[in-house]
């Protein structure tokens, strides 16, 4: 027996320390990806939008949202140099991820763990870490609304259970309390003028959340509330008194969100019923992911309940089940992983690796509900919210705690114009403490951790493929792979430089040489239709009134000639025009705010080139008779 004792402590051990390896190698296998990609390639469309907006963010003046001022300051402080303003945002992600860590790590109290199960603390961290790299697994590195989106989530949840660890002790951490609420305050805030929809999500989780949560007083809940309020309306004074007042952020709301809805796609009644049937079909697709699971698990719960719940299969028994369970997910896995080129799926189901997390959050979610079936008297002297003997991590406020941590990643989903599946994974971090939270409350009783260092290494693998080959070899929006960036090129205003590939540098190159041979000096206005901001501002131009004026529909034409109303006219009539369409279907939009295209341009230059998904483009150059 003795002997036997000593194999499993050794066995575990020696898992816990190949774990721990694995999954840091993976976080900073991850990081050095982004890091080599920083200074590589330049996406022509929505890339540019967040590059030009952020290097002239005073020519926004109509958005539903402050993004543009807060990444424009990000720009700023790097010293509008693209790299380091992408390796700014990838920094504010891993810093907020590990706010929200901090709080799990408190509220949970992980550090009693870490005396049976060593470095599980480092293990949990550089888990959740690799979930907020998932940011990257195809995206744009360029901070946008999605990364200052996802970093208010992760401070949001951070410091709300950092928050709720401290409130067992409230006359000795009075303060503290309030300034950890306060924090919560601010991350709605900046959510608030981020992602307005996203803020109001965040602002009605909370809510319900500490309305329904039950390990402390109706006094003390509104005592936390209110700072909570107190740190939103911080905010508030703070981008009023120094960003933009009230009155002009007003209005610049009103018209923003005048021009969005002129584009279609944010109506809300059209959203919530997409939104429903998107969430339901995400739902769907993950359970179905790992179907095979579901069976074995199924047989079991039937076999016990037809045994009248007897302790015939017991913990070893369990640890195989969840064992099985993982050899099967890690075997529908394995293609997913190593072939990303598969992501496209013609059948217009949701792809393997927009579900994968969230599947493993419900497959675990179903082995815990089984357990806790199993052996109801694990619930036994729990429910303070609190570690209590052997059931740390199962009380009353578990289960709301998960919610939250589901529910998370839909909040800051919501309002994109996007299929919600799409971006859930930006802010996927939350996702990952739920799939740790639900390993730990698995495998407490059994003590069988090397499942967890299982589950963590194989999901972290998983994710961890996504980020590097997705960010390397499927970039968003680019003609080929990073390893074909290679080629010096100036862009922007001041001059800096981005590795691109050899075609996309020619037509930086060659139009920005047309541009300057017809009086063109960096600053100077282009409109650019349809859809080329990364041209403008490779170029070193800005873009009167919004950074994108688009064609091809009649929203998008409804769209860009509302957005040139908004446009100074003085700037529009001595602004060259970049055209990657028929003339014709520009004269409609510029004719529209009295501008007499083609008849009072001069054609100076033309270039080929092809677009990011392989068609041909001819990119022609117009300036005015009288520039």
């Amino acid at each position: 027996m003795t002997m036997n004792i000593l194999f499993r402590n050794h066995f575990e051990q020696s898992a816990n320390i190949v774990a721990l390896i694995a999954l840091y190698v993976m976080l900073f296998s991850s990081i050095a990806a982004i890091f080599w990609a920083a200074d590589k390639g330049l996406g022509l469309g929505d890339e540019g939008v967040y590059l030009l907006s952020a290097r002239f963010p005073e020519d926004i003046l109509q958005n539903v949202s402050a993004v543009y001022v807060y990444t424009g300051l990000l720009y700023r402080l790097a010293d509008y140099d693209p790299a380091a303003f992408r390796l700014v945002g990838m920094v504010l992600i891993l810093a907020a991820a590990s706010i929200f860590w901090i709080g799990f790590d408190r509220f949970f109290m992980l550090e009693t763990k870490s005396f049976e199960v060593k470095y599980l603390r480092p293990e949990s961290l550089a888990f959740i870490l690799i979930g907020a790299m998932l940011y990257y697994q195809w995206f744009f590195a360029t901070p946008n609304n999605y990364t200052l989106t996802a970093i208010a989530i992760n401070i949001f949840l951070g410091t709300l259970l950092f928050g709720l660890s401290l409130l067992g002790k409230w006359s000795e951490n009075r303060k503290q309390i309030l300034a950890v609420f306060s924090a919560t305050g601010l991350s709605i805030g900046l959510a608030l003028f981020t992602k307005i929809t996203t803020g109001v999500s965040l602002a009605l989780l909370y809510c319900l959340f500490v309305y329904l949560y039950k390990s402390i007083s109706a006094r003390l809940k509104v005592t936390v509330s209110t700072a909570v309020a107190f740190g939103v309306g911080l905010w508030f004074a703070g981008h009023f008194i120094l960003v933009l007042p009230p009155e002009p952020s007003w209005r610049m709301f009103k018209e923003g969100w005048a021009l969005y809805q002129s584009f279609g796609v944010h109506v809300p009644r059209i959203k919530i019923f997409l939104y429903s049937t998107e969430i339901f079909h995400l739902f769907y697709s993950a359970a179905r992911a790992f179907w095979p699971c579901y069976i074995i698990i199924f047989g079991v719960f039937i076999y016990s309940f037809l045994r009248g719940k007897s302790n015939d299969i017991g913990e070893k028994a369990s640890s195989c089940l969840l064992f099985l369970a993982l050899l099967v997910a890690a075997f529908m896995s394995m293609s997913p992983a190593i072939h990303i080129d598969q992501r496209m799926v013609a059948d217009k189901t949701i792809p393997f690796y927009l579900v994968f997390h969230l599947a493993w959050v419900l497959l675990l979610l179903t082995i815990v509900a089984y357990e806790l079936w199993r052996n109801q008297t694990m619930v036994a002297g729990c429910g303070t919210g609190t570690v209590t003997g052997d059931c740390a991590y199962v009380n009353k406020n578990t289960g709301m705690i998960l919610i939250l941590l589901i529910a998370l990643p839909f909040a800051g989903a919501v309002g994109t114009a996007n299929p919600i599946f799409n971006v859930t994974g930006f802010y996927s971090a939350p996702w990952f403490g739920a799939v740790f939270l639900l390993l730990l409350t698995f495998v407490e009783k059994s003590r069988s951790y090397w499942l967890l260092h299982s589950c963590a290494v194989l999901i972290a693998a998983f994710t961890t493929s996504q980020i590097i080959q997705g960010s390397i070899f499927n970039p968003q929006q680019l003609a080929s792979s990073l390893i074909q960036q290679v080629v010096p090129t100036d862009v922007g205003f001041p001059v800096r430089t981005l590795k691109l590939d050899a075609q996309t540098h020619a037509l930086v190159q060659e139009l920005t040489s047309i541009a300057k041979e017809n009086g063109f000096q960096q600053g100077d206005d282009i409109v650019a239709i349809s859809y080329l901001p990364s041209l403008v501002f490779a170029m070193g131009g800005r873009s009167p009134g919004h950074p994108a004026f688009l064609t091809g529909s009649k929203a998008a034409e409804d769209y860009s000639k509302l957005a040139l109303q908004f446009a100074d006219i003085a700037r529009l009539r001595k602004a060259l025009v970049l055209i990657n369409t028929d003339a014709a279907e520009a004269v409609d939009i510029l004719s529209s705010r009295g501008l007499d295209f083609p008849g009072g341009y001069e054609r100076i230059g033309t270039v080929d080139s092809t677009s990011a998904y392989g068609a041909k483009s001819s990119y022609s150059l117009w300036k005015p008779v009288e520039f």
